[in-house]
C-alpha cells in the first residue's frame, strides 16, 4: 500500500504542475494543450522512468547544486527584474499595505491591497514575512520553502535514489518560478508548518517535558499563520489519540491553542471594535468557502483521522486532505462562477493547491524504496 500512496503523491504533484502550465501556458500560446501533455510527460519520466533514475541518481550532487543554483537565480531575477505590481497577484501587497497601515497606528486588518483585498492570513504570518518586507526581499521569503525542501531533500540522497528526482522536480515546477516571481509564500509556510509536524511525530510519544512544550508552542504560533492548516493538523494530531497518553496530549493542546489564540488577542485587546468588524475568520469565510462546507469538511478530516492505519502516512493524508478541500474550493467557485472564470480567470486562485505540496512530496521521498548501502562506504568503515 506504501508504494501505492507513493504514487498518488507523485501524480498529485505532477496534476498541480500542469495545472499551472496550462492556466499561465495559456497566456502565452494557443498550443497550451499539448505543451502541456508534453510538459507531463517530460515530468512522468523523471519521476517514475529507471532511465532517468539511473542518470540522475548518478549525477545527484550536480543536479542539486544546479537545483539550488536556479533557485537563487529566479530569485535575483525576480528581485532585480519583475515589478510585481504589473502582475494581478497581491500576497505581496497585502503584506505591505497591512504594516502601512500598522505603522501609520490603524488598525492592519483594515488595510487593503493594490487589488482592493484585505488581509486574509493570521498574525504571525505578517510577522514572520516582517524582516523580509522591511528589507523589500519578499521574493526571498518565497524562495526559502523551496531552498529548504532542496535540503531536507538531499538528506535522503545516500539511501534514496529518488531524491535526486525530486531535485529536477522541484527545478522544472510552473508554480515554484510562479511563487517566486510573483512573491507569494504558500509553500514556505506550509514548508515550515510540515517541520514542526514531523518534529511532533518524533517526540511526540514522550513525557510533557520541554521539547514538547516548545513544539506546542511553536505549532500553535503557526497555525496562526494560515487556519487552513487545522486540516493538516487534526489528521498528524488525532491519529495520536490511539496509541498515546490522552492526557498528554490535552495539555499540548492546550498549550498549543494558546499560542495560537494570544495573537489574535492582541489585536482583539487593542481594537475590539474593529476586530469584531473584521478579522482572519471574517475575511476567509466571505473570501474563501461558506462556513458550512468547511465544518462538514473538518468533519470528514476528523474521521478520516481517526482511521490511519499507520503514522508514517500522516504526511501523506494531510497533504491529500489538503488538496481535496481546494478542489471543494473550486468546485464551489465553479458553482457561481464557471470554470473558465474560476480556473482561467481571477475567480479562484490556483496557488491554494500548493497548501499540499510539501506535505505530498516528502512523504513521497521518505517512502519511496530506499536504495543498497554503499559497499564500498562500508569496507572504509571496517578498514578504520
Amino acid at each position: 500500500m506504501t508504494g501505492t500512496k507513493v504514487f498518488i503523491a507523485q501524480a498529485l504533484l505532477l496534476l498541480i504542475n500542469t495545472l499551472f502550465f496550462i492556466k499561465y501556458g495559456s497566456r502565452a500560446t494557443a498550443f497550451y494543450l499539448p505543451l502541456a501533455a508534453a510538459f507531463f510527460t517530460l515530468q512522468f519520466a523523471i519521476l517514475r522512468t529507471r532511465v532517468a533514475g539511473n542518470i540522475l541518481t548518478r549525477w545527484r550532487k550536480p543536479v542539486f547544486l544546479l537545483a539550488v543554483g536556479g533557485i537563487i537565480l529566479i530569485t535575483l531575477s525576480a528581485q532585480w527584474f519583475i515589478d510585481p505590481e504589473t502582475l494581478n497577484v497581491d500576497r505581496w501587497s497585502v503584506i505591505s499595505s497591512f504594516f502601512e497601515q500598522l505603522h501609520r497606528g490603524g488598525y492592519p486588518y483594515g488595510a487593503v491591497s493594490h487589488l482592493g483585498n484585505p488581509p486574509g492570513p493570521m498574525p504571525v504570518y505578517f510577522l514572520i514575512a516582517y524582516p523580509f518586507y522591511l528589507t523589500n526581499t519578499l521574493c526571498v521569503l518565497s524562495a526559502a520553502g523551496y531552498l529548504t525542501g532542496l535540503f531536507l531533500l538531499r538528506k535522503y540522497q545516500r539511501y534514496r535514489p529518488d531524491a535526486a528526482r525530486y531535485y529536477c522536480l522541484m527545478l522544472t515546477s510552473p508554480f515554484l518560478y510562479w511563487e517566486i516571481f510573483t512573491r507569494s509564500n504558500v509553500v514556505t509556510y506550509a514548508v515550515m508548518v510540515w517541520l514542526a509536524l514531523t518534529a511532533f511525530e518524533k517526540i511526540s510519544k514522550s513525557r510533557l517535558g520541554r521539547a514538547l512544550t516548545v513544539n506546542a508552542i511553536a505549532c500553535g504560533l503557526l497555525l496562526s499563520t494560515r487556519s487552513v492548516f487545522i486540516v493538516a493538523y487534526a489528521v498528524y494530531f488525532l491519529s495520536c489519540l490511539r496509541t498515546e497518553k490522552f492526557s498528554v496530549h490535552v495539555t499540548y493542546y492546550l498549550i498549543a491553542a494558546a499560542a495560537f489564540l494570544l495573537p489574535l488577542f492582541t489585536f482583539f485587546l487593542i481594537w475590539p471594535t474593529k476586530f469584531a468588524e473584521i478579522n482572519p475568520f471574517i475575511v476567509q469565510s466571505e473570501y474563501l468557502l461558506p462556513s458550512w462546507i468547511i465544518y462538514v469538511f473538518l468533519a470528514i478530516v476528523v474521521v478520516t483521522s481517526l482511521t490511519v492505519q499507520q503514522l508514517k502516512d500522516r504526511s501523506f493524508f494531510s497533504g491529500l486532505a489538503l488538496f481535496a478541500l481546494i478542489v471543494v474550493y473550486f468546485g464551489y467557485l465553479s458553482l457561481g462562477n464557471g470554470v473558465d472564470q474560476a480556473f482561467f480567470g481571477s475567480g479562484g486562485d490556483l496557488s491554494y493547491f500548493l497548501f499540499s505540496v510539501p506535505f505530498l512530496l516528502f512523504y513521497a521521498i521518505t517512502q519511496s524504496s530506499p536504495a543498497e548501502p554503499d559497499a564500498t562506504a562500508g569496507q572504509r568503515v571496517r578498514g578504520k
